[in-house]
């Protein structure tokens, strides 16, 4: 039973202050989930009275509130169930259903009473719409919520459906970005294979994953940073350790990479599964970028080049900068390789 001053404050969501909502969201979600007041549209309606700028601001501090949530469903308080979805997904895309699909698929979920499911998925759901990304607009997210309601009440087969007409029309997000743009905000993103085989790179004792970073590590150490252009990048792609032996796809794949890479051109990115979208690239370009060219000054087989081994987005305090003094030190295995912790 909930006391009547929760009752008042949950059909006034809407017009609480943020410290209000940020208290009712880390404290009191489940009594809000079980009440009469659909609280999913109470929290859609404070979002739209609010400008942009505001909206973002509320948005972080109600994404911070759900992850602190102790309230148990099962074993795992909601917070822990946000952490678990967000581990299981990350570097994954996460679809309109993936909340469903997460609940459906658990085995500890799968334990629990069929309103406990119900809850966690509304929840889910809520943390995915409006707390995950910057809200440019609502009307898809107010739509969603408003055409599939999810009651504790609601039988499986119902939500089944509702998941499955919610899918039907989803197109992952794309964005188009520079090479350099794309390491600095989507670090991730560089560690991305794009051939198949490990690759040797210069100082390094065992060969390491060949990954954009990789990839663009060993070609900044041959060619350095300046006057690269078509015959420099296809003397790399035939002629190089690392290229002699790809094959045809894998070669494109790199050449690609460079010539972006060089030209400062967009690439098409999925931040949210990590990846260069391949697939919306068209590989006619000039055939010179991918054939021989002729043989930069070699000495005893190997070639000369005098470049630091680092990428231009890197400072030089950077911890991923392999300065000349270090090198004589052992490395780790695959140092150049990031790390990312996923979206908050």
């Amino acid at each position: 039973m909930l006391s009547q001053q929760l009752e008042e404050k949950l059909e006034n969501f809407s017009s609480l202050s943020d410290q209000e909502c940020v208290s009712i969201i880390s404290g009191y979600l489940l009594e809000a989930l079980e009440s009469d007041v659909y609280i999913d549209w109470e929290i859609v309606t404070k979002f739209i009275v609010l400008p942009f700028p505001a909206r973002n601001d509320l948005r972080k501090i109600l994404n911070l509130a759900l992850r602190s949530n102790r309230q148990m469903i099962g074993i795992f308080s909601i917070g822990q169930w946000i952490e678990k979805y967000r581990k299981t997904y990350e570097n994954i895309e996460r679809t309109p259903n993936t909340f469903f699909e997460f609940v459906s698929s658990d085995t500890e979920i799968k334990k629990l009473d069929r309103k406990s499911q119900i809850k966690l998925m509304r929840i889910l759901r809520l943390y995915d719409y409006l707390l995950v990304e910057p809200i440019n607009g609502l009307t898809d997210v107010v739509m969603k919520i408003i055409k599939f309601p999810m009651y504790v009440s609601s039988p499986e087969s119902a939500v089944s459906q509702a998941m499955i007409e919610e899918n039907k029309n989803y197109i992952p997000r794309l964005e188009k970005t520079t090479i350099d743009n794309m390491l600095r905000n989507y670090p991730a993103l560089g560690e991305q294979l794009i051939t198949s085989e490990k690759i040797k790179l210069q100082n390094f004792p065992e060969p390491v994953r060949p990954s954009i970073k990789n990839w663009l590590a060993d070609y900044t150490f041959n060619l350095g940073y300046e006057n690269r252009g078509a015959i420099q990048r296809g003397t790399y792609l035939f002629q190089s350790i690392n290229t002699r032996r790809l094959s045809p796809g894998d070669r494109q794949k790199l050449q690609y990479i460079l010539k972006a890479y060089d030209e400062n051109l967009p690439v098409p990115i999925n931040p949210n599964t990590n990846q260069i979208v391949f697939s919306e690239v068209s590989f006619g370009g000039n055939p010179a970028e991918i054939r021989p060219a002729a043989r930069a000054e070699e000495k005893d087989g190997n070639m000369r080049f005098s470049y630091p081994q680092k990428l231009p987005y890197e400072r030089k305090d950077s911890p991923n900068v392999i300065r000349p003094e270090e090198r004589s030190q052992p490395l780790p295995k695959n140092v150049v390789n990031l790390k990312d912790n996923g979206p908050i």
